[in-house]
């Protein structure tokens, strides 16, 4: 390489510094190598640019897409005394968690501690267990019964059977509760969706009043639901396909009863409480009544402020940011650094070097 360059970070636009101090890096002081200490977890890609070239603009992210960033995974803050909800990972090929941080969120907004489970949860001191993936196949299951007969609360998803990939695997659990769902092909279906709102799968379904969980829900939009064949006689049916004709039609989506002394609620959709989804008809409503219902908590109406501040991802702030970066407001500022749900590795303990560029080393955090 022949004579002065510029040094950039890609990912932050940050300049720099040659190891003499200064703006350009001479052809002697690249070929010496680059001479940089690892110090935060962040990909690097630097950019060189000949001194008499046009230096290249940078375009970052919007300031509200950065604000959903800034939310995104954050470990809520502990609530003294408030019931705790354990959340069963779902079954991918790395088993995992994230996947409806909103949906969270309006938990921890509304009093209750969050706490994910590893596959292997002997679901002791909870108040709750979020068992969000059907295919996930528990390898407890007795102690997940006896969980839920000694008192606790149990809201288990299923899934519209498409394909075998989301069919429920925990068979003793589900036979044990008596609960069985509708074989392939079995999924609400809508024939005529609102293009490009809706999808064929978001379906409305109908409301069965006199329950504490269907308090105030008035309408509920479904994402990807199946129905169920066979419950419980001491169930009560709170959601039910429409009537339309179809195999599906007037079958039960979701149902609520007891089992020993604790409780139980069967939706036959794991995909709802998912950004977006979530959002909704009255969707937001019906999950957190499932929770206060299932921790023997009072029902709370949600206001419209509530759901803003918990949903922080939704269709209007998606398109607000697109129309910001479309602009030109955008920032290269990096998404704060703080406490994450999703490992035991904190990052956010990672501290680069003081006024210096943050580049990776993250290894001493496992």
């Amino acid at each position: 390489m022949r004579g002065n360059y510029r040094m950039r970070n890609v990912e932050t636009a940050r300049p720099i510094s040659s190891p003499s101090g200064k703006a350009l890096w001479t052809e002697q002081e690249l070929a010496a190598g680059i001479p940089m200490r690892l110090g935060q977890f962040s990909p690097v890609v630097l950019l060189l640019e000949p001194e008499s070239a046009a230096s290249r603009t940078f375009k970052g992210i919007s300031p509200t897409r950065l604000a959903m960033l800034n939310k995104l995974w954050v470990k809520p803050a502990e609530v003294p005394g408030g019931p705790k909800i354990g959340c069963t990972p779902l079954d991918v090929m790395n088993p995992t968690h994230g996947t409806f941080p909103t949906a969270l969120q309006l938990a921890a907004d509304n009093g209750f501690n969050v706490e994910n489970l590893p596959e292997e949860s002997r679901f002791r001191n909870l108040d709750v267990v979020l068992y969000s993936h059907p295919k996930q196949e528990c390898r407890n299951p007795d102690d997940l019964l006896d969980f839920v007969r000694k008192g606790g609360g149990l809201l288990m998803l299923g899934s519209g059977a498409l394909t075998y990939h989301v069919l429920p695997s925990n068979g003793k659990i589900l036979k044990e509760l008596g609960v069985e769902q509708a074989y392939i092909p079995a999924a609400l279906y809508n024939p005529k969706p609102n293009l490009p709102e809706e999808d064929c799968l978001n379906v409305r379904c109908r409301i069965i009043p006199g329950h504490p969980v269907t308090e105030n829900v008035t309408e509920f939009v479904t994402a990807n639901a199946g129905v169920l064949t066979r419950f419980p006689r001491n169930a009560q049916v709170l959601l039910r396909a429409p009537k339309d004709g179809s195999q599906c039609s007037n079958r039960p989506v979701a149902v609520a009863f007891e089992y020993g002394k604790g409780r139980v609620i069967y939706i036959c959709d794991y995909w709802f409480i998912r950004p977006l989804h979530i959002n909704r008809g009255d969707d937001a409503q019906f999950f957190l009544n499932a929770l206060n219902w299932l921790a023997k908590r009072d029902s709370k109406v949600l206001s419209a402020a509530d759901r803003e501040k918990s949903l922080y991802i939704s269709k209007e702030l998606l398109e607000k940011a697109e129309q910001e970066e479309a602009q030109g407001i955008t920032t290269l500022e990096a998404p704060q650094e703080k406490p994450s749900v999703l490992s035991a590795s904190d990052f956010s303990k990672t501290k680069g070097l003081q006024g210096g560029d943050p580049i990776v080393d993250a290894m001493k955090n496992f």
